[in-house]
């Protein structure tokens, strides 16, 4: 055999052990299964409540200084008023929070820091079209669409939801960013009253 063919052959071998450890150690490059993974060690979110006027105090939870509470959720098949409205694809599910800024600076609140998720990573945004319709439903009031909330204010703002109609609310939870980059947290979609 020529020093060429066994050059090659050398090296297809390495190849194949360099394979063959590289598949021993696994997906996660030999580390320990012990250490906790990202999800796990996700922290949970610091309570936060808010006296809502009408309603009480509610609970919730804080994402990056900014406190969000759910202190109303509506059901409806029809958002809008008698000159304008929108009938849902499934049913419209109005999901009104508090949102209590604990930053230094200003952020702003858009109906787009909000969707409904389920267990299995199914994601819902918020209707535009709806949003329009609550809208003209409130006198001409836009309260969830780039609000601007400076350091120690609490506002309120409904956001409305098109899911389908059998989809049951107990599988649905409201994530929540506080403000455009800031970290998220998961809402049960119902009104947490604060002891």
């Amino acid at each position: 055999m020529g020093m060429a063919k066994k050059g090659c052959l050398g090296f297809f071998i390495l190849i194949i052990l360099l394979a063959i450890v590289g598949a021993c150690m696994g997906p996660d490059g030999g580390k320990s299964s012990d250490a906790p993974s990202t999800e796990k060690a996700e922290k949970q979110a610091p309570a936060y409540t808010c006296d809502v006027e009408g309603v009480g105090k509610v609970k919730g939870a804080v994402a990056s200084n900014v406190g969000i509470a759910i202190y109303n959720v509506e059901e409806r098949g029809t958002i809008g008023d008698q000159y304008f409205n929108e009938k849902a694809q499934g049913k419209f599910v109005i999901i009104s929070v508090v949102v209590s800024n604990g930053q230094k600076d200003a952020i702003t609140v858009d109906a787009n820091s909000f969707k409904l998720v389920t267990a299995d990573g199914v994601e819902y945004s918020h209707s535009t079209e709806a949003q329009t319709a609550l809208a003209m439903e409130n006198g001409g009031k836009m309260d969830s669409f780039l609000k601007k909330i400076n350091p120690g204010m609490v506002v309120s703002a409904s956001i409305p939801f098109d899911i389908p109609q059998n989809k049951n609310l107990s599988d649905l939870k409201l994530e929540a960013h506080g403000g455009f980059a800031g970290d998220k947290v998961l809402l049960p979609v119902t009104v947490q009253k604060a002891e």
